[in-house]
């Protein structure tokens, strides 16, 4: 394992922390590192490193400790709440990076590794085994966690679980610790790589995850179900029951993405997109993990005979400004600058179109490479710019340097804007 250390990270979150200052008994507010947590690089080029949601979240700064003794400023790329994934960028080069193994090749057994700093010991391993893979906790969310008794602690949450390659095969998330009166040792559990990747891939290119909504409502477990005799019997009279696993529809809303696609009341479905779904949890991890807008298989069981649909999504949660009003229209807010749709014209000619800044935080905006008031940008990423709507869109969700074109003062240049 030590081969792998210099892509092992410490994580300190900073927050406001509540002083009464003893002289004129006013209360003061200082940033305090108030909790830590681990992290990995998976992306030396762009420095980035994965980690827990909880372990940044409400951070109003980041430092991050590297394995040879240097602490160095991060900022937060993206959070993800429900499957407890944060990606977040480094000011420094670290020493390496490790690569992702595909969870599903893991199996109950294998040696693994729990890398960190639990309670503060920097740079620790622990050793154990996969106890038991697609673990479900009955926590809501993504429910196919593996488990192991490699002692995570607190400080580990964050940190790679190993395989003896020295390959994530998942991310530490939390120990069990309690159940009801006792105390449990040995019981850990990771977000398995596979879901950590496409996590990581959408935080990156977003800053956030667009949860779809699928509209079934109620359902079972078709192998519990056929488990009991005599519900097995009514199954079997009923729906000409095929096949002995699956998801059975007992309750969906008309309307939503699932009834669309043709789904309805007592059909068994039994695969989503690539994924085989033999119970409710397989149904959430699957929905969970969709891109909005795109469209899967939907295979399912009617009347005995097999069908095959197509699902749409639709958004769960669209994040929409507050009171989108005719001023919003008007203005857009992205990297610390306010933009408008009128356009500076340079001597009366139309050579530079596109959206003007309109004010710039000096506060926030720091450094040489920055949007001044009366640049017009005309392009991101190589794509013109004529409009907001055309800004908000490029510009929506952007965590990474995204590279500029503009207008200032009669020339263009080009800038790498950081968020």
């Amino acid at each position: 394992m030590d081969a792998t250390v210099g892509a092992i990270v410490r994580i300190n979150n900073w927050q406001k922390v509540e002083h009464k200052n003893k002289k004129t008994k006013k209360k003061e507010y200082r940033l305090e590192p108030t909790s830590l947590g681990s992290g990995a690089f998976f992306d030396a080029t762009r420095r980035l490193a994965v980690t827990n949601h909880h372990v940044v979240e409400g951070a109003e700064k980041l430092t991050v400790l590297l394995s040879d003794g240097r602490e160095v400023p991060a900022r937060l790329v993206g959070a993800d709440k429900m499957t407890d994934i944060a990606v977040v960028q480094l000011n420094e080069f670290p020493a390496q990076a490790l690569n992702f193994v595909d969870s599903s090749t893991v199996r109950t057994g294998d040696v693994v590794f729990a890398a960190g700093s639990p309670v503060g010991l920097d740079f620790s391993y622990s050793m154990g085994i996969v106890s038991a893979t697609q673990r479900s906790l009955g926590k809501g969310g993504i429910e196919a966690f593996i488990q192991t008794d490699a002692a995570i602690n607190g400080g580990n949450s964050g940190g790679p679980l190993l395989d003896t390659a020295g390959r994530i095969v998942g991310i530490n998330t939390l120990e069990l610790a309690k159940k009801g009166k006792r105390t449990i040792d040995g019981i850990g559990f990771a977000v398995p790589s596979d879901i950590v990747v496409r996590v990581i891939e959408r935080l990156i290119e977003n800053g956030r995850l667009r949860r779809a909504y699928h509209g079934l409502e109620k359902g079972a477990s078709l192998a519990k179900l056929m488990g009991d005799k005599s519900v097995r019997k009514i199954l079997l009279k009923e729906l000409n029951v095929s096949v002995d696993s699956g998801v059975l529809v007992m309750e969906i809303k008309p309307g939503s993405p699932f009834f669309n696609a043709g789904i309805r009341k007592g059909d068994i479905i039994t695969g989503a997109g690539e994924e085989r779904i033999d119970n409710l949890h397989d149904i959430v991890n699957f929905v969970s993990m969709v891109e909005v807008d795109n469209r899967y298989p939907l295979v399912f069981m009617r009347d005995g005979a097999p069908h095959r649909a197509y699902l749409s999504f639709s958004a769960r949660h669209e994040l929409k400004p507050k009171g989108k009003t005719k001023q919003y229209l008007q203005f857009a807010h992205h990297f610390h600058a306010v933009f408008t749709e009128q356009p500076k014209r340079f001597d009366g000619r139309d050579t530079c179109r596109g959206v003007s800044v309109a004010y710039v935080d000096e506060k926030k905006a720091v450094g040489k490479h920055r949007l001044q008031v009366g640049d017009i940008v005309t392009a991101v990423d190589s794509k013109g710019i004529n409009d907001l709507q055309t800004l908000d869109k490029r510009l929506d969700g952007r965590r990474l340097e995204v590279p500029v074109v503009l207008c200032r003062n009669d020339r263009k240049m080009t800038l790498s804007l950081v968020p």
